[in-house]
């Protein structure tokens, strides 16, 4: 009797007596899928042998240790560590091409191949290793589906257990049946596959590329140079007293990674051109009155490019009179001053909305009869490493921004025509490089697609 996939879910369901190999209906009914009739379905102990290569850990011999990404982001190297450190002393030696799951995350999309890097690397018991019989599947196709949607249903399926704890039954895994194609064919499938993701990476690579372009841009039309690269300060240091900004010794140790001052145009430092400077707060969480309203309320989560569009939280009008909120009109700038995101970056958009603040950020406008906004967002993106050198401060909590210091970062002040040149040079190069970042996405989104189109129904 055929499969019945179609009908709901509280109706009769139909399985094949020779498909069943678990008697739980829960594993039945998320194990019943339509796949692509003229393909075998085959069960993964045929080509999948456990790996027992059991070794005792020595003391005062490193090993590395393995981990596996959830939601097949690929196997990776947890650390290395000496033997004497290791608690449990017997371990599975795994090898390079080896297909690994974890037991306990495999509902999760724990799974992949060793890497050739992490060959005789180590593993608990909580990690099941298979050698891999490539006269019957090509191992990136065996990566490929176990990627599917459909064969994540078939792990939560095969694990049982208390929530969090549930672990995957070995013998179940190794009866599921899956799609498998002729040798000839898998390889033909994967090929396809590879070529659309290689065509992605190419599209991202010419993206990172026009982002560098950007930077050798600016350089070139402001007369800007990097600093060359200095060895360790020793002994009595001089500073050019015409680029003192500040009277402090933290402050001369911040070397310049570019040479602003000494570019085709003169500079101003930001309290120069910034006209309001004002922080935020976070209304009481405890108050159902203040939150869930109307009003933007804008947090670090919401930066992503070069405007804030909307936010992910909103306050009340009761919020913003009881608890002194300022709402910030559209046009105006957003920095984020504190958060762990400033050890790599600093975040820094226009509202295109009108919106609150949370306390760990900075709105501001700038003097636009002095400095074109586009040309300012561009410079400090390009230059954020700028900002981070200059300006950042550490604590045992988080990194934020030092206010002082911050403005007294210096910009270049071209003419208003040049700057506005600048700016819309600028534009279109970030424009490319968002089209070519988003047509990456979609190739590698239909690269799966096309995949699972070829084995399933």
């Amino acid at each position: 009797m055929d499969k019945i996939n179609m009908m709901p879910e509280s109706a009769i369901r139909f399985v094949n007596y020779s498909e069943m190999v678990n008697w739980s209906v829960r594993y039945l009914i998320r194990n019943s899928f339509e796949y692509n009739k003229k393909y075998n379905l085959v069960k993964i102990n045929e080509f999948l042998q456990r790996n027992r290569n059991i070794i005792t850990i020595k003391n005062n011999v490193l090993y590395s240790r393995v981990t596996i990404k959830l939601y097949n982001k690929g196997v990776q190297r947890r650390d290395i560590v000496n033997g004497e450190n290791i608690g449990t002393k017997n371990q599975y030696l795994v090898k390079y091409g080896q297909f690994i799951i974890s037991k306990i995350d495999a509902r999760n999309g724990a799974f992949g191949i060793i890497p050739e890097y992490l060959d005789e690397a180590i593993t608990t018991a909580d990690f099941l290793s298979y050698n891999i019989d490539i006269s019957k599947i090509n191992p990136i196709f065996l990566k490929l589906v176990t990627s599917t949607k459909q064969f994540l249903a078939y792990c939560q399926g095969a694990s049982s257990g208390t929530t969090g704890r549930q672990r995957i039954n070995e013998r179940t895994f190794l009866n599921v049946k899956i799609p498998l194609p002729p040798l000839e064919e898998q390889n033909r499938i994967t090929e396809a596959y590879n070529k659309r993701m290689q065509f992605a990476e190419q599209q991202e690579e010419q993206a990172n590329q026009i982002e560098q372009d950007i930077e050798s841009y600016f350089f070139e039309v402001l007369g800007i140079e990097k600093q060359e690269e200095k060895q360790s300060k020793q002994g009595l240091q001089f500073v050019r007293y015409a680029k003192l900004s500040k009277w402090a010794l933290s402050h001369f140790l911040k070397e310049d990674l570019f040479d602003i001052e000494e570019g085709k145009y003169k500079t101003l430092p930001l309290k120069n051109i910034i006209i309001f400077f004002k922080g935020g707060k976070t209304p009481s969480k405890g108050n159902p009155d203040f939150w869930n309203g109307e009003i933007s309320w804008t947090s670090p989560k919401d930066f992503n490019g070069n405007f804030i569009k909307k936010s992910q939280d909103h306050i009340t009008q009761i919020a913003v009179q009881e608890a002194g909120m300022k709402v910030f009109p559209e046009g105006i700038f957003l920095s984020v001053f504190r958060s762990g995101i400033l050890r790599h970056s600093f975040p820094t958009a226009i509202t295109k909305i009108k919106t609150t603040i949370n306390q760990d950020i900075k709105a501001y406008a700038v003097n636009e009869d002095i400095i074109n906004k586009y040309y300012f967002l561009y410079f400090i993106h390009t230059f954020k490493d700028v900002v981070l050198k200059k300006a950042s401060k550490k604590s045992v909590t988080v990194e934020s921004i030092n206010t002082e210091d911050f403005m007294e970062i210096p910009i270049p002040i071209p003419p208003l025509k040049i700057q506005t040149e600048i700016a819309k040079t600028i534009r279109k190069m970030k424009n490319d490089i968002n089209t070519l970042q988003q047509q990456a996405q979609e190739n590698r989104k239909l690269a799966i697609e096309e995949f699972e189109k070829d084995i399933f129904q």
